[in-house]
């Protein structure tokens, strides 16, 4: 759900800082990406820690 809310956060900012850009100040505009790519960078971390934990091989492993 996160990254889903992530991305979804992301594609709303990018729609509505570009139709819009003279309301919003590009500062702002720019720390908030920084902070939304930040956000996928760590969401991508989890989940590829999650995918090569030792409990994820050992389910692989019985299946």
């Amino acid at each position: 759900m996160s990254p889903l809310a992530t991305i979804t956060a992301f594609m709303l900012l990018r729609r509505f800082s570009d139709e819009d850009g003279d309301k919003y100040n590009a500062v702002d505009v720019a720390g908030t990406y920084v902070l939304l790519a930040g956000a996928i960078i760590l969401e991508i971390t989890s989940l590829l820690r999650a995918m090569f934990s030792s409990w994820a091989q050992a389910a692989v492993l019985t299946i």
